[in-house]
């Protein structure tokens, strides 16, 4: 019902930015919680040595963190304080990334 409210009081020409806010809150929410499982099978793609795989993994966990760098990087808060957490640790993990994409770019 408030939904159709508020979608009733928009005028075509300007957006409503609560559905822009409920859209990237989604979008968070999901991308959070979609982020462990790439990290999961990055750590099992090296551990196994399937170097397609790493790379696939890598990129889809940097295009997943740059598009929430506000939530990651910039410290801004998430819906609760357990999608708080997991932004810290996955931004912590990020870092561990590079630090083994240098690594593993030395070491060949």
């Amino acid at each position: 019902m408030a939904e159709k409210q508020l979608t009733e009081n928009c005028t075509p020409q300007e957006t409503c930015t609560t559905e822009k806010q409920k859209g990237n809150k989604l979008f968070q929410t999901v991308s959070l919680i979609l982020l462990p499982f790439f990290w999961i099978g990055y750590f099992y793609s090296l551990y196994r040595g399937n170097q397609s795989n790493i790379s696939s993994y890598s990129i889809a966990i940097l295009t997943l963190s740059l598009l929430n760098a506000d939530v990651l990087f910039k410290g801004e808060k998430t819906q609760n304080k357990v999608f708080d957490v997991l932004a810290k640790v996955e931004c912590i993990l990020l870092f561990v990334l590079g630090i083994i994409t240098i690594i593993l770019t030395m070491v060949k």
